[in-house]
């Protein structure tokens, strides 16, 4: 929805609607999103990995299951980076020109042997994911790396998603081992940027019309919110 100063604020987690589903981030940005449950297990998982990560950092090393990502190191001010993790005015871009206020919390950072941050995202799922998963969250890791890049970092052109999941399911003991896949994002900011101009054009159109493929729309179209 629009700030106070008339500019669309955006959030990185919110992005892949654009792609995905047009009519949905129009929605989603004008109205609101539908009710949904709360992912409170995952929710709970990025808090462990948080402390995992942390724990490793204290001791200047990357954890055992990535320790593959030669030349990188954890960001090593934890102080800031909490700071980052939890205060989304802390990381944020307002583009007056193009109308919108981008601003979102991480979840990660590494550093290269050039001095650049690199962003990571921390997800879990019940199964090992497929590389396609990275679809859904480009927008996201673009946008994270932006916001660093308008702070005047050095920011390199990759991103990571940390995926965990369960390596057995089957196991009748309640002791779950975690595997972990690393999928690499390149990113391409310029782009990205010319991205969110598009966006923001998108968002001032009239209401657009439901997508009938769309289960999300179906249901908003219920709710009477689409122009006919």
């Amino acid at each position: 929805m629009k700030n106070k100063n008339g500019l669309w604020t955006l959030s990185p987690s919110g992005l892949y609607d654009f792609v995905g589903c047009p009519t949905c981030f129009w929605v989603n940005q004008h109205i609101g999103r539908a009710p949904s449950i709360p992912p409170r297990l995952n929710i709970v998982m990025d808090i462990k990995f948080k402390s995992r990560y942390d724990s490793f950092r204290k001791k200047g090393m990357l954890p055992p299951e990535i320790d593959h990502l030669k030349g990188l190191r954890l960001y090593p001010d934890l102080e800031q980076l909490d700071i980052w993790r939890s205060k989304k005015s802390e990381l944020q871009y307002v583009n007056e020109k193009d109308g919108y206020a981008l601003a979102g919390k991480i979840d990660e950072l590494f550093l290269n042997k050039k001095g650049e941050l690199i962003v990571a995202d921390y997800k879990s799922s019940g199964d090992e994911p497929k590389p396609e998963k990275l679809d859904y969250y480009l927008l996201q890791l673009h946008a994270y790396a932006l916001l660093f890049l308008k702070k005047g970092y050095k920011v390199a052109n990759k991103a990571y998603l940390l995926n965990y999941y369960p390596k057995i399911v089957t196991s009748p003991s309640m002791s779950v081992t975690l595997a972990c896949k690393v999928i690499e994002a390149k990113l391409d900011l310029l782009g990205f940027e010319k991205t969110l101009k598009k966006m923001v054009k998108f968002l001032d159109q009239e209401s657009p019309f439901s997508n009938e493929i769309c289960k999300t729309c179906m249901y908003q179209m219920k709710r009477k919110v689409y122009a006919k």
